[in-house]
């Protein structure tokens, strides 16, 4: 038997283990003992794949190897019900060997000669195109659709402004003073008080005199994520047509407001979501925010039906609210608004905006809490699974980071075909990128030029990072854990005796 016949061999064994434990009810029951003999057996195979066959494949196969190692590490971990452990773990099992498999033969059949690479940068040139295309057509659709015309104020529904909060004093003063200083004339302003441990009920009372209500929370349910516990509750309270959902790093203009509400009665929809604009400037900020803002416009959402939406700045009609089965629908939700855009999108009566003179809408938000934004929303978007952050990290290896090694290497070693294709894909995605900028931070679009790649690489970090708090560790958000406590086990019950001495 040839080497390459022993790995293969070896590869289909560890595979075949891996489907009994699954599969076989006696041997899930021994599940961690299989679960750690199969790690060893991944990591000894592919130690011998280093050592017997070609870097570009050694590579490959380890990358993949990695997220398969977290996959079995879940069920070595034991954090959630057996049942849905059992069901998430089969699933990612599987895409993971097909990946691996795919990917690794494609590689050992196009071994990176001059001509498979060069075959690389040309993918990687469509790609980018591909990019700068949907980003195009997303900056054209979020465009206001014609003028904003006034309306009579008897004319105008009535708007409730909905703020969750929790341990803020600075933000939300600028976010209140913002809002009472609007031009609307029939406006609420309601904020949720999320157990804040810090002076927020202070900084509310302050704008009472300006008709803002307070209401008080109370720890979340066990089925209900925090926020969403807010905003149900604020849905609740909320007496308006049509409710403004928004962030305390958001700032208003005096007609931001009216000339959203207008905008939708003059379009009839339902609902918008707003990008807004950012007001800080600072190079760690400008690393870690972009590539949200390329999740929402780089990809065809429309022709996926899940429209672009961000949870800063979103308005929606209480009525389209409720039919939609209001919060109760998306208690669990990472980010609730998606699905109310995606809901209202299907009817035609959905449109996401981008912050323009007429509808000026702002952020201020610190870099650190930018990432914890960013580290609480990937793994979600991903849908929780190891095989998306796999391909979404091999996607940004492949065809966003590797074109600006072919350059550095050909301006080592001589420039040659595939260097200048690579070239080309720099400066599209570097376009790409620097429209992003220009709409959600003007001032600091010049920089665009250069923090690219350091962009990309953060975003690597991110989504690895988020996967691997929500699987292994926490995931703190406002001082609370926001891992799902219903997937979740405790691995040790507490000694009900010391328990009742403590008492």
């Amino acid at each position: 038997m040839s080497i390459t016949e022993t790995g293969v061999v070896a590869y289909l064994c560890l595979f075949c283990i891996e489907l009994f434990m699954l599969l076989i009810p006696p041997f899930w029951r021994i599940r961690k003992l299989l679960s750690t003999g199969i790690v060893v057996g991944i990591v000894v195979l592919t130690l011998w794949v280093f050592m017997q066959t070609n870097p570009p494949v050694a590579i490959v196969f380890s990358f993949v190897s990695v997220y398969r190692i977290i996959n079995l590490t879940r069920i070595i971990e034991g954090r959630m019900h057996s049942a849905y452990l059992r069901r998430v773990v089969i699933r990612s099992s599987l895409w993971l060997v097909a990946i691996q498999l795919l990917l690794t033969t494609s590689v050992y059949i196009l071994h990176p000669e001059r001509w498979s690479m060069l075959i690389l940068s040309i993918a990687q040139v469509f790609v980018a195109m591909w990019i700068v295309l949907n980003i195009m057509i997303g900056f054209r659709r979020s465009k206001l659709i014609g003028s904003i015309a006034p309306h009579a104020q008897r004319d105008l529904p009535t708007v409730s402004v909905c703020i969750p909060a929790r341990n803020e004093t600075t933000a939300l003063f600028d976010c209140l003073e913002s809002i009472v200083n609007s031009s609307y004339p029939k406006l609420e302003t309601i904020v949720f008080d999320d157990c804040s441990q810090t002076a927020t009920s202070d900084v509310v009372k302050h704008f009472a005199h300006a008709g803002v209500r307070f209401i008080h929370g109370e720890e979340p349910h066990l089925n209900w994520l925090a926020k969403n516990q807010a905003y149900d509750a604020l849905s609740d309270a909320a007496t308006g047509d049509i409710i403004l959902f928004c962030g305390v790093d958001v700032r208003f203009e005096k007609d931001s407001i009216q000339n959203a509400v207008q905008y939708m009665i003059e379009n009839k929809l339902d609902m918008i979501s707003i990008l807004p604009s950012r007001v800080q400037y600072s190079i760690t900020e400008q690393i870690i925010q972009p590539l949200r803002y390329w999740w929402e416009l780089a990809i065809p959402r429309y022709l996926l039906v899940q429209p672009p939406s961000l949870s800063s700045c979103w308005l929606i009609q209480k009525d389209a609210l409720d039919s939609k089965g209001s919060f109760d629908a998306v208690s669990r939700r990472v980010r609730p608004e998606t699905y109310f855009a995606r809901e209202t999108h299907k009817s035609g009566k959905y449109q996401f905006l981008r912050s323009t003179n007429e509808i000026a809408v702002t952020t201020l938000k610190p870099p650190r809490d930018q990432f914890n934004t960013a580290i609480r929303v990937r793994y979600p978007e991903m849908h929780k699974r190891p095989e998306s952050v796999l391909s979404i990290s091999f996607f940004i290896v492949v065809f966003l980071l590797e074109p600006y090694a072919t350059v550095l290497k050909g301006l080592y070693t001589g420039i040659d075909s595939a260097a200048l294709i690579a070239l080309f894909s720099i400066i599209l995605l570097t376009v790409a990128h620097v429209i992003i900028m220009r709409l959600s931070n003007p001032k600091g679009a010049f920089l665009g030029i250069a923090n690219l790649p350091f962009v990309f690489m953060s975003e690597l970090y991110l989504i690895n990072e988020s996967m691997y708090r929500y699987e292994f560790s926490t995931v703190e958000w406002k001082g609370r854990n926001i891992c799902l406590p219903v997937m979740h086990v405790t691995p040790k019950l507490p000694d009900i005796d010391a328990t009742v001495d403590q008492v």
